[in-house]
């Protein structure tokens, strides 16, 4: 199921990608004065932080620990809170019936790019009803 969510994300950006480069596009916002000093006006902005949510089963979860214990320590500065698999998958979930758990995963810094400072991963469990 999770490979047909990418599929569909991948058409996705790719069709919005194929209609930013388009002539009409490209036309409608050299044309359109309202629209243009719109996005002269968000240009001006920064980014302070945004939030990607995803779901992953215990499977992706030993498969990210382990991608995030594995970055170059010279271009990423890692602060991870869960040990990584040495030889089995380890069992990062709980059962819970009622309720749920939040937790930090992992603190990146990245210590050479312009534009990003930190990453902070965290998960959320919800009841497994």
């Amino acid at each position: 199921m999770r490979v047909n969510h990418q599929k569909r994300r991948r058409i996705y950006i790719n069709k919005l990608i194929e209609i930013i480069k388009s002539s009409e596009y490209q036309e409608y916002i050299e044309k359109d004065e309202r629209y243009r000093e719109f996005l002269e006006s968000k240009a001006l902005l920064k980014v302070w932080g945004f939030t990607i949510l995803d779901t992953y089963g215990n499977k992706a979860m030993n498969k990210l620990i382990k991608g995030f214990s594995k970055l170059n320590k010279d271009r990423y500065q890692v602060d991870l809170s869960y040990r990584p698999k040495k030889i089995r998958d380890l069992n990062y979930f709980s059962l819970q019936y009622a309720g749920s758990s939040q937790s930090c995963l992992a603190k990146v810094k990245f210590l050479e790019d312009k534009f990003i400072r930190e990453v902070d991963a965290s998960f959320t469990q919800v009841n497994n009803n």
